[in-house]
Order: structure tokens, then C-alpha cells, then sequence
């Protein structure tokens, strides 16, 4: 697959953060408001000749308090597993969990995780129906709290797997690795009908994917020779092939995992999941105190005077590559010299956001 990164040169205030959407298109969400509450994640009927399902619970303290989660059980044996943790804040800025499957254990920088009002819990619940046999199976994740006297809240899971004729080749991941908000990241992927029998995709979560900066940018169907409406059902016969194109904005920063999920006519497989990952940096910031600056095609050099400096030395330059990469200030000593790419064409009160020049 060919990765495009698209560099974009944009003009805004960046006033207030990029906010989490207040409405959620997921699968599953729960909203907490006090301990104790539960959702059922029904995986319905899975065939057996899919290797893997998942599905992808959104948990929100909508209450006033803090919940700090320990470890999260599971109270039954089962083929069902976590596959993924990510804590989003009320900015909507996202960063892994580490989980232990063995004994339940979640941390986050060596310490429980904090879910403070507003933030989410995004868990990406697995499901092997390949490797078991036909039947019926369900469990139940329990997220602890600290002190081990309360449960947050209680994910329920249940899955029938079926031996029907019909199955979908895709793939579990695509990966739109390491970028910056603001850039812009394609990728593309293949969807197989591989069972025995004709299936009709009926949608997808549109809403969400546009909610997060995904969008479905084409889909070529091999069978019609030709792109096809990505908002009618599309039908494919044994053997027929889909190539989906995406295009990934993101609206905020860290570890991102975002649900692609394909609706099907099929009993035996109502929804196809694809997870969507990627690494996403914010952008970065320097402050300036006191300097005159002058623009020139969308580059800044400029002339620092009268600053200030930790180690107080003099002509110093300062490039991108010793700025922070996530916000903060850079000293600039008397008589400095600065210069970056530019995001803006003008400069506000003395703040300059610009993008970290790097390799590609």
C-alpha cells in the first residue's frame, strides 16, 4: 500500500484545543456517571471461517468524580480477550494503556488510570472465532477500582459462532503510522468476499470515521470494473474484490485506534471490523519575547533583541530541532537568529505554532 503524507501550510488560531466530538458513533458506549454501571457487547452471530472479530466499547465518566482503575478481570475463562486500552482526555487526546492478560493489571506510567470527568476509556475487546469450535460463549470484564471496593463498570460479552458460508477477507490492522495533526495520511486496503455465497455490504460507520477525520476518499469493485457509491450496497459475488481508500486528518494527538466497521446482509456476519491505528503528534510551539520578526515565503528570519536566556550566552541559533516537540518556550539569547517553516503567515502577541521540519 503507498503512503502519502501531504503537507499542509494553514492559517489559524489555535485559541482552544481540538475538542473530543459530544456525540459518539461507536459500537458501544457507556456513560458512567457512578460506579456500578454495565453494558452488554453482543459479537452476535460470528462465522467460523472469520480468524478474528473485535469490537470497541467507549466508557465516559459523565459523572463529578475521579475513578482511578487497577485492574480488570476477567470473571470467567473464555476465548474473548482485550486486544486494546486508550485513555482519551477531555481534549481528546489519546494514549495507550498498558494491560497485563494474566493478572489484570492496567497502568499507565506506572500508576492506576485515572479517568477524570469528561475523559473515556476506549477498549477494543477480541474474539478468535477461527480457533474455537461452534457454539455459544460469553464472559464478563470487570473494571476495578483502587481501592478494590467498587466496580466502575462491568463489560459483558457474548458471541455465538456459526459455521455459515459466509466470509470476508480484510485485514485486522492499518497502520497510517507516525504524523502530526494537520497532515494529511492515505492508505488503501482490500476487502474479499472468500465464502461460498453472494454477500451485500450495506454500510459503514460513516459518522464516526468522519467524526475522528477518516474518510472513505473511493472504493474500486474489480467485478464492475469501476468506483461504486460508498453510501449504496454493494454486492459481491465468491472471489469478487473491493479496494478501499481512506484518507486520516486526525482532529487530536497520541495513540489512536479507530474502528472501521463494515455492515454486511449476512446473519451469519452482520459487521466486519478493521482497526485503525496511528501515532499522532501535537504541534509544537515556541514562544518569542520581545522580537522582531519578518516573513518570507512562509519562512521566518528574524532578529531576537533584548531577550533573555538560562545560560546567558549570546548569538545563539535556534532551529527546529531543539524546540520542543509538544508545546513549551525556547530562550533565545541577544541578537539570536530563528528560523522554521512557518504554519501561519503572521505571528499573535508574541506565539509562533509551527511544524517540526523532519524526515520522511
Amino acid at each position: 500500500m503507498r503512503k502519502i503524507f501531504l503537507r499542509i501550510i494553514f492559517l489559524f488560531f489555535l485559541v482552544s484545543g481540538l475538542l473530543l466530538p459530544s456525540e459518539a458513533f461507536a459500537s458501544y458506549t457507556l456513560n458512567v456517571g457512578v460506579p456500578g454501571s454495565s453494558i452488554n457487547v453482543d459479537f452476535g452471530n460470528v462465522t467460523a471461517t472469520i480468524e478474528k472479530s473485535y469490537q470497541v466499547i467507549y466508557l465516559q465518566n459523565t459523572g463529578s468524580d475521579n475513578f482511578s482503575i487497577s485492574n480488570i478481570p476477567e470473571t470467567e475463562e473464555s476465548p474473548f480477550y482485550i486486544q486494546d486500552l486508550i485513555h482519551i482526555n477531555s481534549q481528546g487526546n489519546s494514549a495507550r494503556i498498558a494491560f497485563d492478560p494474566d493478572t489484570g493489571q492496567i497502568t499507565q506510567n506506572d500508576n492506576p488510570v485515572l479517568i477524570q470527568p469528561g475523559e473515556q476509556l476506549e477498549i477494543i475487546v477480541g474474539f478468535p472465532e477461527q480457533y474455537v469450535e461452534t457454539g455459544n460463549y460469553s464472559t464478563s470484564f470487570e473494571l476495578i477500582t483502587t481501592n478494590s471496593t467498587e466496580t466502575f463498570a462491568t463489560i459483558n460479552c457474548s458471541a455465538t459462532v456459526v459455521s455459515g458460508d459466509a466470509s470476508l477477507s480484510t485485514p485486522v490492522f492499518i497502520d497510517f503510522g507516525n504524523f502530526t495533526v494537520g497532515d494529511i495520511n492515505q492508505e488503501s486496503f482490500f476487502i474479499v468476499n472468500n465464502g461460498t455465497t453472494a454477500l451485500t455490504i450495506t454500510g459503514f460507520n460513516i459518522s464516526e470515521l468522519t467524526e475522528k477525520g477518516v474518510s472513505i476518499s473511493t472504493i474500486y469493485q474489480d467485478s464492475a470494473t469501476n468506483f461504486v457509491d460508498i453510501n449504496a450496497p454493494i454486492t459481491m459475488e465468491p472471489g469478487d474484490k473491493l479496494t478501499v481508500n481512506l484518507q486520516y486528518s486526525p482532529v487530536s494527538s497520541g495513540t489512536v485506534v479507530i474502528p472501521f466497521e463494515i455492515f454486511t446482509n449476512s446473519l451469519d456476519l452482520p459487521k466486519q471490523v478493521v482497526l485503525l491505528n496511528a501515532e499522532v503528534k501535537d504541534l509544537a510551539s515556541g514562544t518569542l519575547d520581545n522580537g522582531t520578526i519578518t516573513t518570507d515565503n512562509g519562512t521566518i528570519n528574524g532578529t531576537v533583541t533584548n531577550t533573555t536566556t538560562d545560560n546567558n550566552t549570546t548569538n545563539e541559533t535556534v532551529t527546529t530541532e531543539n524546540i520542543p516537540e509538544s508545546g513549551g518556550s525556547c530562550s533565545i539569547s541577544p541578537s539570536g537568529t530563528i528560523g522554521f517553516d512557518l504554519l501561519l503567515p503572521f505571528v499573535t502577541v508574541g506565539l509562533i505554532y509551527f511544524r517540526r521540519k523532519e524526515s520522511r
